[in-house]
C-alpha cells in the first residue's frame, strides 16, 4: 500500500476537486517532527503473551484512581501484567490474580459500586471470572456466587454497561463458537447478565432476547446508537456471521435491528468494534477492522442520526488493507477531530507483517495515513489490543499495544504540541459510578465534540477512564455538558484549557430552602421552609413533604431528588427562637395636680431593640413625654417581630391643700397657726413671709402673714392669714386664769388656776374649729383646779373662757403624745 493511497482514494470517492486537493495537498507541511516514541523498554514496561494467534487484549485504566494511568495485560496460563503509573514513571506490581487458560480480555469494573475497581477476565475454551477487591487491591474469585455461569466454553469479548439505568453495570459476554444449536447448547450463546445491585447478577439473555444465536462473536460493545439515553448493543462476529445492532427497548428487552440500521455486513471478519463521534456530528459511529481477504478492508459505520448506519470506510479513507486487529480512536494531535489509530498482525508467523497504521483525521472530511511521518521506527510487529491513556499527564493521548509472542508490549509516548486539550474524569452517583454510559459534550465557539463513556472496548481491550479532548487554538471552553446513564445533565461553563477537571453527577444540581417567613421565631411562630420542585424529599426531621412547617429552634436541611435519582442537599436554614420581650418601663410621673410634664420610657431586658411600639393615646416610640397622668397602654414590637404589651400608670398628685387654723395673740405674742397640709407630694416647706417655719407655729403676733406651702416637686399653695389679738376687759376674767402644764401629755391631768373664784364659760375647740368639749357653769376656786375634760388627742387646741358672759379670753393648749 502506498502512503498517499487513503488521500486518493478519499479525494476520488468524495469527489473532490482536483484544485481542492492541490491547495490541501501544498498547505501539507513539507517535514514534520514524528509525533510517537515507543518508550516501553525505557520505562521498564514489558509483557509477552504465549497467546494464540489471535492475541490478547489490555488495559490502560488508572486501576488506582490517582489520576495517572496504569497498565494491565493479559496474560496466557500466567499472572496477570500490572504496571502502577508513579508519576510518569512505571513500577510492575505483584500481580494482582492469576491467569489459568487461553485469557482474553480483562477488564477494570466497580461491579458494585463500592468505590473500588474489581476486575473481569474471559477464557477462550475456560469459564470468565469475576474478581472482587476488597479496597486493598486482594482479590477474590466470586465468580460462582455472584451467579455466573461456570462453563468452558471459546469465552473472548466482555463489556459492561448499566442497559437498564438502575445505577449497577450489567456485562455481556461473547462466544466464539459455531458449533451445536441454542436450543441443546444455550452456554454457547451470548450472555447478558443483570446486576442484582446486591453483587449477584441474573442471566437474563433469553427474556432479553440478546443471545445472537451461536456464532462467531469477538466482541459486544454497549453504545447508544439513537441518543435516546438507553444503551444499545453492538454485537461485531466473524466469517459468515453477519454483525446485530440490538436496540433497548427501555423494558428490559431489546430488538433485533440490525438489517434496517445496516450493521449486518456479512461476510466479513470484524474484529475490532471501535465507537466514536470522529465527524463531530453528535452521534456515535463505529470502525471495524478486518482481514486481507479478497474484498475485505477495514470498515467504517457511519452514523446517520437517523437509526441507520452507512458503511463509508472507503469513503473516508480508512478502508486499510491487512490482518488489522485493534483500533482506538485518538485525536493524537488535539486539532478536535478524532484520528485513528488501527492494530496489525497477520496470525501466520510466517508471513512478514506490515506496521500498524495511523490515520490523521482531515477536519471529518477524509483521513490520511500518517504512520511513517508521526511513528518513530513503525513497529513491524504482529499487534493485537491497543488502548488510549495519557501516561506522563501531558494532555496528548499516548497509546499502548500489546502484540504477540515474540514482541514485547509497546507504550507509543506522544511528544504532544501546540494545541490545548481539556482533561475529564467522571464519577457517578445516582448512575454506576464508573459512569459508563455517559455522554460527554465540550462547546468551543459553537462548535460540539463528543465523546461515549464506555468499559471494555475496541479489540479485548479497555481504554483511560480519563477523556482528552483536543482544543486546537481554544484556550477556554464554552462549557461542557455531562449526560449520565441515568438521565442526569450536568453543565460546566468558561472552563480552563490544559485542566484536567473531575465532575461528579449531581454537581451541578443545587437546591436550596425558600424560607416563608422570619427565621427568628417568637413564641407561637412558624415559619415555612420550602425546598422547590423535585421529586422526592427527606428532611433531617424525617418528614417527606415538599415543605415542612417549623414550630421549634434548630438547623434544617433536606435531602431532595431529582426524576433521575440524583440526590443533593439543600443550604441549612437555621432557625432561631427569640426570646420574648421583657420590658421594663421608668416612668416620670406630672409633678403637680392635672400638670401635663410626665414621661414614660420603654426598655427591653432582652437587649433586641424596637421596631415599633404604639400607645394608646396614639403616640409610638419607646419614650413618650409631656403626659398628664392616667394609664397608657403600650404594644412593643422588637426587631424580630416579638412582641409585649402591658401598661403604665402615670399618677396625678393630688392637689395641694392646705388648711389652715389661726389662734389669736392674747397675752403678747403667742399668736400662731396650725396648717393641716394635703396633696401633693411631701415633704413639704411652708415659708411665713419667706422665712421657713413650722406647720405649727405659737408665737406670733397679731398681724397679717404671706403663708406659701411647697411640696417636694414645688407644687405651691399660697395665702394670706391673720392673726387675731384678744384684748381682755378690765372686769373680764381674761389673764387672770391660766392652763397648766401646757404643753400637756395626752391623757395627763389638766389644770387652770385663777386668781378669783369664779363661774365661766369653758369650751374647748381643736384646729379645724370643731368643739371637742363645752362646760357652761364650770365653778373655779382661786387656786388651782382640775379640769375634768375628755382625753384629747395630741395636738393644737384652743380654749375659751368667758366669765359671766361678759369678756371671753382664750389660749392655746398643746397636746403632745
Amino acid at each position: 500500500m502506498e502512503l498517499n493511497q487513503p488521500v486518493f482514494r478519499c479525494i476520488r470517492s468524495c469527489k473532490v476537486s482536483i484544485l481542492t486537493w492541490l491547495l490541501l495537498t501544498l498547505c501539507l507541511p513539507m517535514a514534520k517532527a514524528q509525533t510517537f516514541f515507543d518508550v516501553a523498554d525505557s520505562l521498564g514496561v514489558s509483557a509477552i503473551p504465549t497467546s494464540h494467534q489471535y492475541g490478547s487484549g489490555m488495559s490502560f485504566y488508572d486501576f488506582n484512581e490517582d489520576g495517572w494511568d496504569d497498565l494491565s495485560f493479559v496474560m496466557v496460563n500466567d499472572s496477570m501484567v500490572f504496571y502502577i503509573n508513579n508519576g510518569g514513571t512505571f513500577e510492575k506490581s505483584p500481580s494482582f490474580i492469576d491467569g489459568p487458560g487461553m485469557n482474553k480480555h480483562l477488564v477494570w469494573v466497580d461491579y458494585d459500586n463500592d468505590g473500588d475497581l474489581d476486575i473481569a477476565v474471559t477464557t477462550f475454551e475456560g469459564r470468565y471470572r469475576l474478581y472482587q477487591n476488597d479496597g486493598n487491591f486482594n482479590f477474590t474469585d466470586v465468580s460462582e456466587q455472584a451467579g455466573l455461569i461456570q462453563a468452558n466454553e471459546r469465552h473472548y469479548g466482555i463489556t459492561f454497561g448499566d442497559y437498564d439505568r438502575d445505577g449497577y453495570l450489567d456485562m455481556y459476554v461473547t462466544v466464539y463458537e459455531q458449533l451445536g444449536t441454542p436450543e441443546q447448547n444455550w452456554t454457547r450463546l451470548n450472555h447478558l447478565y443483570r446486576n442484582n445491585g446486591d453483587g449477584t447478577f441474573t442471566n437474563v439473555t433469553l427474556e432479553a432476547g440478546v443471545g445472537d444465536g451461536i456464532r462467531l462473536s469477538f466482541k459486544g460493545v454497549w453504545m447508544d446508537y439513537d441518543n435516546d439515553g438507553w444503551p444499545d448493543l453492538f454485537v461485531i462476529n466473524d466469517r459468515v456471521y453477519k454483525n446485530s445492532l440490538y436496540r433497548n427497548n427501555g423494558d428490559g428487552t431489546f430488538t433485533d435491528v440490525s438489517v434496517e440500521a445496516g450493521v449486518e455486513l456479512g461476510g466479513q471478519d470484524p474484529m475490532t468494534a471501535t465507537v466514536g463521534d470522529f465527524d463531530n456530528d453528535g452521534d456515535l459511529d463505529i470502525y471495524m477492522t478486518n482481514t486481507n481477504s479478497p474484498f475485505k478492508r477495514g470498515m467504517l459505520l457511519v452514523n446517520n442520526g437517523d437509526g441507520t448506519f452507512s458503511q463509508l470506510a472507503e469513503d473516508y479513507g480508512v478502508d486499510v488493507f491487512g490482518w488489522t486487529w485493534g483500533a482506538v480512536w485518538i485525536d493524537f494531535d488535539n486539532d478536535t477531530d478524532q484520528d485513528l489509530y488501527v492494530a496489525h498482525g497477520h496470525p501466520n508467523l510466517g508471513i512478514t507483517n506490515n506496521p500498524n497504521f495511523l490515520l490523521e483525521n482531515i477536519d471529518g472530511l477524509f483521513f490520511e495515513e500518517v504512520t511513517e511521518q508521526e511513528m518513530a521506527e513503525p513497529d513491524i510487529k504482529k499487534s493485537y489490543g491497543v488502548a488510549r491513556g495519557d501516561f506522563n499527564n501531558d494532555g496528548y493521548y499516548d497509546i499502548a499495544v500489546i502484540n504477540r509472542n515474540p514482541d514485547d508490549v509497546q507504550l507509543w509516548q506522544n511528544a504532544g504540541g501546540a494545541n490545548h486539550h481539556i482533561k475529564i474524569t467522571l464519577t457517578g452517583t445516582a448512575s454506576n459510578r464508573m459512569a459508563i454510559g455517559s455522554w460527554i459534550k465540550v462547546f468551543i465557539n459553537g462548535n460540539q465534540y463528543t465523546q461515549y463513556t464506555m468499559c471494555g472496548e475496541n479489540y479485548i481491550s479497555q481504554n483511560s477512564q480519563h477523556h482528552i479532548f483536543g482544543l486546537a487554538d481554544a484556550e477556554v471552553v464554552d462549557s461542557v455538558w455531562v449526560e449520565y446513564n441515568r438521565g442526569h445533565i450536568d453543565k460546566y461553563y468558561n472552563l480552563t484549557a490544559n485542566q484536567h477537571y473531575y465532575f461528579t453527577e449531581g454537581d451541578t444540581y443545587l437546591a436550596s430552602l425558600d424560607v416563608q417567613g422570619s427565621t427568628t421565631m417568637c413564641a407561637g411562630d412558624s415559619v415555612v421552609l420550602h425546598a422547590g420542585n423535585h421529586e422526592s424529599y427527606l428532611w433531617n426531621t424525617g418528614d417527606t413533604t415538599q415543605q415542612i412547617v417549623v414550630t421549634q429552634p434548630g438547623n434544617y436541611f433536606a435531602q431532595v431528588t431529582n426524576a433521575f435519582h440524583v440526590q443533593t442537599t439543600t443550604d441549612t436554614v437555621e432557625v432561631i427562637l427569640a426570646l420574648d420581650p421583657e420590658i421594663n418601663f421608668m416612668a416620670t410621673h406630672p409633678l403637680c395636680h392635672n400638670d401635663s410634664n410626665g414621661s414614660i420610657a420603654l426598655e427591653n431586658l432582652m437587649g433586641n431593640a424596637a421596631s415599633e411600639v404604639i400607645w394608646s393615646n396614639g403616640m409610638t416610640g419607646v419614650t413618650i413625654d409631656s403626659l398628664p397622668g392616667g394609664v397608657y397602654d403600650y404594644q412593643f414590637v422588637d426587631v424580630n417581630g416579638c412582641s409585649a404589651s402591658g401598661s403604665v400608670l402615670l399618677q396625678n398628685p393630688l392637689p395641694l391643700s392646705v388648711q389652715v387654723f389661726t389662734f389669736p395673740e392674747t397675752a403678747g405674742d403667742d399668736g400662731g397657726f396650725n396648717l393641716i397640709i394635703n396633696g401633693g407630694i411631701p415633704p413639704y416647706n411652708i415659708y411665713l413671709d419667706s422665712v421657713l417655719v413650722q406647720p405649727i407655729m405659737d408665737n406670733l403676733s397679731s398681724g397679717i402673714y404671706h403663708l406659701l406651702v411647697m411640696d417636694a416637686n414645688g407644687c405651691s399653695f399660697e395665702t394670706e392669714l391673720e392673726i387675731g389679738n384678744l384684748v381682755s376687759s378690765e372686769n373680764s376674767f381674761a389673764g387672770n386664769w391660766s392652763l397648766f402644764p401646757n404643753p400637756v401629755v395626752s391623757g395627763s391631768a389638766l389644770f387652770i388656776r385663777c386668781n378669783t373664784q369664779q363661774i365661766v364659760s369653758l369650751i374647748i375647740v381643736d384646729a379645724k374649729g370643731k368643739q371637742i368639749y363645752r362646760d357652761d357653769k364650770l365653778v373655779l376656786d382661786a387656786g388651782q383646779n382640775q379640769l375634768k375634760v375628755p382625753a384629747l388627742a395630741a395636738g393644737i387646741y384652743l380654749v375659751n373662757v368667758w366669765d359671766d358672759g361678759v369678756g371671753m379670753s382664750s389660749q392655746k393648749l398643746i397636746i403632745t403624745h
